[in-house]
């Protein structure tokens, strides 16, 4: 039977772990436009920002199953050849919670949570929240903005006029 080393198994995920968060997170980003944003038309709406915090995001499922998944695969690998088959597979439920927590820590990433006053035609006002992912330009409370809103996603940026 072949053994698969650890070093393949850090490369493996590595991979994996690139391969479905990279575009993810940059196509949501704040400051980033996903190909399906592009050369289509969103509407504008104006706003004061009311109040603007920092959040931590959680690292996508994929990161953290992949993650899980090579715990889960390290652990066992490490136990297998010591130990009896109960301490291999619980060393392999080890490993996986592990690397499940590794994974969510290293991929996780900050977002601006921005509350906004709208105010319509009719001088209406009502209140919105957008949580807009790094990278993106930093707001502060007071400042005019404006949600722009395209192929489904919102972002808010300073009014430059």
């Amino acid at each position: 039977m072949n053994s698969i080393s650890l070093s393949h198994l850090v490369a493996a995920a590595v991979l994996l772990i690139s391969a479905f968060t990279s575009q993810i997170a940059s196509a949501q980003a704040g400051n980033i436009y996903g190909r399906e944003q592009t050369q289509s038309s969103g509407s504008v709406q104006e706003g004061v920002v009311l109040q603007v915090s920092l959040k931590q995001t959680e690292a996508s499922w994929q990161a953290r199953s992949v993650g899980a998944s090579l715990g889960s695969a390290t652990g066992y690998a490490i136990a297998r050849n010591n130990a009896n088959g109960s301490a291999a597979v619980l060393s392999s439920l080890l490993g996986g919670l592990v690397g499940e927590r590794i994974a969510n820590h290293a991929s996780s990433d900050v977002a601006q949570e921005i509350i906004v006053q709208m105010t319509s035609g009719n001088n209406v006002q009502s209140v919105v929240t957008v949580v807009q992912p790094a990278p993106f330009d930093p707001i502060s409370a007071g400042e005019a903005v404006l949600l722009i809103q395209t192929a489904g996603k919102v972002r808010v940026i300073k009014r430059q006029f």
